[in-house]
């Protein structure tokens, strides 16, 4: 064989000018020495050990990254195979599988590569818990899903159509009944704009109005709570029509603010005359009784012995006394033997 002629292939004793062996004219890399065909025309030679080889065969492809020849649908030099984003050339990695691309510069590129996660409010791809979007490090509640900003660091999240919006979004505030976030001076829950007793924590709804508190138990409690009163003797926050302190319903005299039990000075008399009466019979009764002790004195009845009677018991079985009883055990504890029985 010649120096530079082919040796192998079709065709015999042509020019061979990489020296593989295959003639120019059926070397599908006239040039490399280390590959001759490519069935898939795709550039890349059929010689896996060749330079470049193709590692598809029998199917073109323009991959070049991972391996030579194979499907690269996004043209990123990664074959489809390889590839975490086959549709999307500025991604291809996904460590954590999160479905969000590795490389920074790409397309909504993965804030946390090492570490699961679904935001994609604030940064893509870190733990969210909520599932609202936002990931957890920047969610003021990260287990509120209607709720992310909190701007005065309250509790309270800003959005006003979530769970317990905070009323004063720009005021620190600890209020948590009925309204939310707002200024509480005696922590008893009720904003002060809403509390009739702002430093009272025991107190804080006045229905009536009439300066008396609704909840009991306090010496500001109101007696009437649904009703305006300003009674302060007998009861208090009660109708007082005159104004006596008196209470209508303890008020003999409601539209008299001069009196308010019924005959007081007729009351006090009658006191005094059946003080009088009581003495007088009293000392009647004392005088009767002197008497009588200087009369002769009956001989006293001698003290009365009762006598223990001796129960009868039940009438006998019809086998007489059980074995082992007596007659006196028969009529104490005769009548619970036949119950037994």
């Amino acid at each position: 064989m010649l120096a530079g002629t082919s040796s192998q292939g079709d065709v015999l004793g042509c020019t061979d000018g990489d020296g593989d062996g295959y003639s120019d004219t059926t070397d599908a890399f006239p040039v490399d020495g280390t590959q001759w065909a490519d069935l898939d025309e795709d550039g890349y030679g059929d010689n896996p050990d060749g330079f470049q080889g193709d590692a598809c065969i029998i199917r073109a492809g323009t991959s070049t990254e991972d391996r030579f020849g194979c499907a690269d649908t996004d043209a990123d030099g990664w074959s489809d195979l390889n590839d975490a984003f086959p549709a999307m050339s500025s991604q291809h990695r996904d460590s954590d599988d999160d479905g969000y691309g590795d490389a920074a510069d790409g397309f909504q590129p993965d804030q946390c590569p090492t570490e699961a996660g679904t935001s994609t409010q604030d940064r893509f791809g870190c733990l969210d818990t909520d599932g609202d979007g936002w990931s957890d490090l920047n969610d003021a509640l990260p287990e509120e899903s209607t709720q992310h900003l909190d701007s005065d660091g309250d509790g309270y999240g800003d959005n006003a159509e979530g769970a317990q919006p905070d009323a004063c979004p720009s005021e620190y505030g600890t209020s948590s009944e009925q309204i939310f976030g707002c200024l509480d001076g005696d922590a008893d829950g009720w904003a002060d704009t809403s509390d009739a007793y702002p430093s009272n924590s025991l107190l804080w709804s006045d229905v009536d109005q009439d300066g008396y508190a609704d909840q009991q138990g306090t010496n500001l409690s109101d007696d009437c709570p649904e009703v305006y009163g300003r009674s302060t003797e007998d009861a208090l926050g009660c109708p007082d029509t005159d104004g006596d302190g008196w209470s209508n319903s303890a008020d003999s005299y409601p539209e008299d603010a001069t009196k308010h039990e019924a005959g007081g000075l007729l009351s006090m008399q009658n006191l005094y005359i059946g003080l009088l009466v009581l003495f007088i019979t009293l000392s009647f009764l004392g005088v009767m009784a002197r008497r009588r002790s200087t009369e002769t004195a009956e001989p006293a009845p001698l003290p009365f012995v009762p006598t223990q009677v001796q129960p009868s018991g039940p009438p006998l079985p019809p086998g007489g006394l059980p074995p082992g009883w007596t007659m006196e055990q028969w009529a104490w504890y005769g009548e619970d033997y036949l119950k037994g029985q």
